[in-house]
């Protein structure tokens, strides 16, 4: 009998995706998320780059959702064409102080932030898991 492998979308699953850029790697073999590609100590060629090595041994960058991505996702969720006027404005280098800044000046457009925070950070793991054929289950 064949097992087949799935991946659990947890409360840890969702944490993890705040990581830095390439502090989380999914192993497609076992289906684990672990932290600092280099402590791997892979042995592969020597002429292998950083792609050949990722795709040799079946591992893959874990999803990573940047601070700038959910601030401007926000911003468009809600019903307030000044705010998303002002944003699309703003180079992504200022995005996150403005959306901060504007948070507490503007409380009223901010009261979903942590439920929509969930949601889209939940749908776009979703969305890397098929992306990458990954059988997944939510259990949060």
């Amino acid at each position: 009998m064949i097992v087949m492998k799935t991946f659990v979308i947890d409360n840890e699953a969702l944490k993890k995706a705040w990581g830095a850029d390439n502090q989380y790697w999914f192993d497609l073999s076992d289906y684990s998320i672990f932290e600092d590609y280099n402590a791997l100590n892979l042995v592969v060629p020597d002429n292998f780059d950083k792609d050949d090595i990722l795709n040799y041994e079946g591992i893959i960058p874990y999803y990573n959702i940047k601070r700038v991505e959910l601030a401007r996702a926000y911003v468009q969720s809600t019903n307030s064409d000044k705010l998303k006027t002002k944003f699309a404005s703003l180079d992504d280098s200022e995005v996150v102080e403005y959306f901060w800044k504007y948070c507490h000046a503007y409380p009223e457009y901010f009261q979903r932030i942590e439920e929509f925070q969930h949601e889209y950070i939940l749908g776009n793991l979703k969305d890397w898991c098929e992306k990458n054929n990954i059988k997944y289950t939510v259990e949060l």
